[in-house]
């Protein structure tokens, strides 16, 4: 059994939870992660919100939350991979807005 990190963010935790909940258990509603997280159905929608924008979850036209691409080993960002210009297989990278981010992705 893993120890509990003194330090943990519970708010994290959840969204790890859940991602995991999604991949070993199926799709769910946003009342279903509530209940299996023992949280309300608005922190529920959040972090399953986050969890869609991040590519972690996707929902379906039935409001249900499945795993998304990135649970399933498919780290490729369709839309990226389109303004990089290189040939497949290249990395790419990318100045953001921050003056110190810089994104980098395989094409």
């Amino acid at each position: 059994m893993k120890n509990r990190p003194s330090y943990a963010i519970e708010s994290v935790d959840n969204a790890l939870l859940l991602a995991q909940l999604l991949l070993l258990e199926g799709p769910m509603r946003v009342t279903d992660a509530a209940a299996r997280l023992g949280v309300s159905p608005s922190t529920a929608h959040r972090l399953l919100a986050m969890l869609v924008y991040r590519d972690f979850a996707e929902q379906d036209a039935d409001k249900r939350y499945r795993p998304g691409r990135l649970l399933h080993g498919s780290p490729r960002p369709p839309s990226r991979s389109r303004r990089c210009g290189r040939p497949p297989g290249r990395t790419c990278s990318a100045w953001s807005t921050a003056p110190t981010s810089r994104r980098t992705w395989w094409c």
